[in-house]
């Protein structure tokens, strides 16, 4: 049998002009995604507040806790304000120019909410 004690990933970076490479642990990495609205990239971290419309109009608000799949297969698992049961919402369900983040969790500052 064998004993295994750590698992982590490495990932190469670019420091002071190298290349080098060091551990991640994935569970302190959080998962961002980037959408394009009128010509402008606008940047989502797992633990911002958000506000998006649905497709039938229905204005939803809340914790971002999960960012799953890719491209149009990503889906949102939120916990919306006022509410302790979790939702998942394809990112095809939401209406374009409506998803803004109202507070930024990570401390990467993100001007979203200012913009339509």
């Amino acid at each position: 049998m064998v004993n295994v004690v750590n698992g982590y990933k490495l990932i190469e970076v670019m420091i002071d002009g190298k290349v080098r490479v060091i551990p991640i642990d994935t569970k302190e990495a959080w998962n961002v995604f980037e959408f394009e609205f009128e010509g402008k990239t606008y940047k989502v971290n797992e633990g911002d507040i958000i506000r998006f419309a649905t497709e039938d109009d229905e204005i939803k608000q809340g914790n971002l806790l999960k960012v799953k799949g890719k491209k149009e297969k990503t889906k949102l698992q939120i916990v919306p304000t006022g509410s302790e049961h979790e939702e998942t919402w394809s990112v095809l369900s939401i209406k374009e120019g409506s998803l803004k983040v109202l507070s930024v969790e990570n401390g990467n500052e993100d001007d979203t909410e200012d913009d339509e």
